[in-house]
């Protein structure tokens, strides 16, 4: 009876090894991508390959178009286009009760926020092929003009609407409230 018990249990954990090992497989498998193929690598030669690309993982571009509207018991009854407005990304759950508390960081190397040959709204007339700007701003709560997240300060990503009301936005990957 022991020796039943010893096998049934090792079959088990076996299996369940092996169920792992097979869950992690896939998980790999699906996360990972063919970006090209090296054909012909020969001993002592060199071969230029394609450049090859993958989607970014961290960032991410919203994207859309600023209206001013006048509405009449909720129905809108006019439309302007809203330009060379900015358009405040906060993360949300952060509170952003004043816009004089957004500060301007220096010089960010580390922030790369330009966009090149976006359609804004998708609609390949209005805003077709723009070029964007994001600009990492932080939320200066004791006005000392130090960005410090420790204080419980955050980061601001701005954008300006073009003359068509239209903007992109790179962003990092996050759930974003939008303030105009």
């Amino acid at each position: 009876m022991g020796l039943a018990k010893n096998l049934i249990l090792t079959l088990l954990i076996i299996g369940v090894v092996f169920a792992a090992l097979l869950l992690v497989s896939n998980y790999f498998k699906i996360n990972s991508e063919l970006t090209g193929y090296a054909t012909n690598v020969e001993g002592g030669k060199t071969e230029k390959l394609e450049k090859q690309e993958k989607l970014n993982p961290s960032r991410g571009i919203l994207k859309g178009r600023v209206d001013y509207v006048i509405k009449d018991n909720n129905v809108t009854v006019n439309k302007e286009i809203a330009p060379n407005i900015i358009v405040y990304f906060v993360q949300t759950g952060k509170q952003f009760t004043n816009y004089t508390k957004v500060k301007q960081l220096g010089n960010d190397e580390a922030y790369k926020g330009e966009i090149d040959d976006v359609d804004a709204d998708d609609s390949s007339s209005d805003c077709s092929s723009n070029d964007y700007t994001t600009k990492r701003n932080y939320y200066d709560l004791n006005d000392n003009n130090q960005e410090d997240e420790s204080n419980g300060e955050f980061k601001v990503y701005t954008v300006s609407t073009d003359s068509k009301g239209c903007y992109a936005i790179k962003l990092p990957v996050d759930s974003y409230d939008i303030y105009l």
